[in-house]
């Protein structure tokens, strides 16, 4: 199965203040998985996860495609 690269940002959220956001990469053919996998990667990156309670985090697709190992705008 073909694998999709896709670049996410993560906004980190609690009682709307927000937190950096985090930017990461993934490789999964299926949205569903690479929704999962983008929060999964930006938990591994941020303290932040040890408070599941208090911080939620929200992936969002940016408009980006790959091309020369760079990452450049749709539009």
């Amino acid at each position: 199965m073909m694998r999709k690269t896709r670049y996410w940002r993560v906004d980190v959220i609690r009682n709307g203040y927000h937190a950096p956001s985090i930017y990461v990469e993934t490789e999964e053919s299926r949205l569903w998985k690479a929704i999962a996998e983008a929060e999964a990667k930006a938990k591994e990156r941020s303290n932040l996860s040890k408070f599941p309670q208090e911080w939620k985090f929200y992936p969002s697709l940016l408009n980006k495609v790959l091309i020369n190992n760079k990452w450049v705008d749709m539009d």
